[in-house]
């Protein structure tokens, strides 16, 4: 299907669903910047919680680079959250997380939609 996006205050959701591909999650991440109020929030959560499947793609981490490094020159201090049980997007998301330093953004991985949104919350 793809994804939604809802955009609550200072935090942003992203919503995934059926097969995710490479595609959904950098067009997603392209909305977020041009119509998010990118400079005034705290963070971005990815739900990946409802995805059926996701395919590796090798030059994937290189290309979140460059969209992350692109975006902070707005704002430096988002925490972006990605929430799944997904095996191979987790694996993914430990990858990206080893990289927090050369990505600036904090990348964050949780398990659970709920626990996420508790610490969104608790963080605004």
């Amino acid at each position: 299907m793809g994804f939604k996006i809802d955009y609550s205050g200072k935090k942003i959701i992203a919503t995934f669903s059926g097969q995710l591909i490479e595609s959904h999650i950098l067009n997603a991440f392209i909305e977020i910047t041009e119509k998010g109020d990118i400079k005034n929030i705290t963070h971005i959560l990815f739900d990946y919680t409802n995805i059926t499947s996701f395919t590796i793609v090798p030059d994937f981490i290189e290309t979140i680079k460059i969209y992350t490094k692109f975006s902070v020159s707005w704002n430096k201090n988002i925490n972006a959250i990605a929430v799944t049980t997904n095996t191979n997007l987790t694996a993914v998301m430990a990858k990206i997380i080893k990289h927090n330093k050369e990505l600036i953004w904090n990348y964050m991985l949780f398990d659970n939609l709920n626990d996420a949104l508790s610490f969104c919350n608790e963080n605004e």
